[in-house]
């Protein structure tokens, strides 16, 4: 959606026997409508042009961008739950890291309070 929207694209992605379009930017959002249309034909086409404008809106938003998809696939009720899981990969893979880091860092400052005690006796 970038680079299509860019001034530096000044080739039209577009041949006349698709349409007739005033921008690159309008080209991609006109056939993103029409692929998510025969992707997901359950879902209302007015949903459908509701979402590909969100994704413009979110474009230079990396996180919103990516909640925005998350919720249009949970919202289409495509995909089982075991495919929803991998939507939150990244964030789980954080989540895990930043856990063991604590874990690391409480461990680390255990062992530096028990070497400052006397030993036993």
């Amino acid at each position: 959606i970038i680079i299509a929207s860019s001034p530096n694209l000044t080739v039209q992605l577009w041949n006349s026997g698709m349409g007739s379009f005033k921008s690159n930017s309008e080209f991609i959002h006109s056939h993103m409508i029409n692929l998510l249309r025969a992707a997901f034909p359950n879902v209302h086409p007015n949903e459908v042009k509701t979402f590909v404008d969100g994704l413009y809106q979110y474009q230079r938003e990396p996180k919103n961008f990516k909640q925005y998809i998350r919720d249009f696939i949970i919202q289409t009720k495509e995909f089982s739950n075991l495919d929803n899981q991998e939507l939150y990969r990244e964030e789980q893979q954080q989540q895990q890291a930043q856990q063991q880091q604590a874990e690391d860092f409480e461990k680390k400052d255990q062992d530096e309070a028990s070497a400052l005690l006397p030993a036993p006796e």
